[in-house]
């Protein structure tokens, strides 16, 4: 059961005691029922409902609070949410431990207070809850109101991944690929992506591609990657869009189809994936499955450009020494290849030499000093965005 899940179904178990009052005795609902009758049910069922809740009953108390939580019919109000919530967790009921934990990490109807969030997680991680299992796991991980501790995080990401916490699962992978707070391990890693892919974790679906199509963790196997890819890409993950449209590009695990490439790739790029606005410039400039268009290659190297792909920025350097889909700029190409030079692309080196001949010592100063700040903005525009993974089984694409 993944987080959330549970408190949507628990917060809707007032429907069974409603819904009878709604459905006549041909089993069709009463969508004649008048307006008065149906407030006077919900207000019947809140009327009980709050009796057993200041009665004490820890389950009336979650409701109540969950009522007030998601509006189904009382307001919305996160301070009252946060009162019954707190009632109920007092009374040791699980899920309103970890919900009390939430409030206090996220600041929701209550100062916010990553310290107490975490030791009402572990309340409630201690009687058993996945989902507070998986957070208090977060919160070592992180530091989040505890010291930071990787193998303290591990154990409790592990409790929840053995719950099938699909969200622990994908944590727990990532650990042992990486060998954070538990021995690197690929097969491990493999085996707990697998768990959640399974599950319907798109993260996990794509990672589990890679692992096939780079033999990390299991045999090599480009076609199962695909497959994988595929089975993530439906569920509009960008990393496995972008792998799929690489695949078929370079017929890797599947035939090879520039068509489909694209298809692929522009899924992609509505989701702002960086690498995939690169690779479709490339198509765009060089006729891949498509007409050559020049401005279109320009337009896609500089979003890329933009979003810290430093190939693009290349690209792009390229584009304006050359004229390529934008007007010629010697200095708007001296400051995009220097940028892409001190992000790695070595051998623009010789065309920036080739661009600074033709340039002033004026302009060379100015371009220079442009590129120092715009690399910074990059970098702090690239931080605020969640990364993409670098897929390197296909970095070494026919683009290149």
């Amino acid at each position: 059961m993944t987080p959330g899940r549970t408190d949507k179904l628990r917060s809707l178990k007032f429907l069974a005691l409603i819904i009878p009052l709604l459905i006549g005795p041909s089993g069709q609902a009463q969508s004649s029922m008048p307006a008065v009758m149906k407030r006077s049910t919900e207000d019947a069922f809140i009327a009980d409902l709050r009796a057993k809740a200041m009665a004490g009953e820890p389950a009336a108390l979650l409701e109540l609070g969950n009522q007030y939580e998601f509006g189904h019919i009382l307001p919305t109000n996160l301070v009252e949410s946060f009162k019954w919530f707190k009632l109920a967790a007092e009374k040791g009921d699980p899920e309103a431990q970890r919900k009390v934990g939430d409030r206090y990490f996220w600041g929701q109807g209550v100062p916010e207070d990553k310290s107490e969030a975490s030791r009402w997680y572990r309340l409630a991680a201690g009687q058993g809850d996945p989902h507070a299992q998986w957070k208090l796991g977060g919160n070592y991980r992180h530091g989040w109101g505890v010291e930071p501790d990787n193998a303290e995080s591990a154990k409790w990401y592990r409790m929840a991944a053995e719950q099938g916490d699909y969200y622990a699962q994908l944590d727990l992978a990532r650990y042992y690929e990486e060998g954070i707070g538990v021995e690197q391990s690929y097969a491990q890693a493999a085996e707990w992506y697998r768990k959640a892919a399974e599950l319907g974790n798109s993260e996990a679906q794509f990672r589990l591609g890679l692992c096939f199509d780079q033999g990390r963790g299991v045999p090599e196997d480009p076609a199962e990657a695909v497959r994988w890819f595929r089975r993530a890409g439906d569920l509009r993950n960008a990393d496995a869009q972008f792998a799929l449209g690489m695949a078929y590009s370079n017929g890797r695990g599947i035939a090879k189809d520039q068509q489909l490439s694209l298809k692929w790739l522009r899924r992609a790029v509505s989701h702002d994936h960086p690498q995939a606005q690169y690779y479709l410039g490339v198509a765009y400039e060089l006729g891949l499955g498509l007409s050559p268009d020049q401005r279109g290659a320009f337009m896609w190297y500089q979003r890329a450009a933009e979003r810290g792909i430093a190939k693009a920025q290349a690209s792009l350097g390229r584009c304006f020494a050359s004229g390529i889909g934008t007007e010629h700029s010697d200095e708007d190409a001296y400051c995009w290849l220097s940028v892409a030079i001190q992000n790695g692309v070595k051998d623009m080196q010789p065309l920036r030499v080739e661009v600074g001949k033709r340039m002033s010592a004026t302009s060379i100063k100015t371009a220079t000093e442009r590129s120092k700040k715009l690399r910074e903005e990059i970098k702090i525009r690239v931080e605020r965005t969640v990364p993409s993974i670098t897929v390197t089984a296909y970095s070494g694409a026919i683009y290149d």
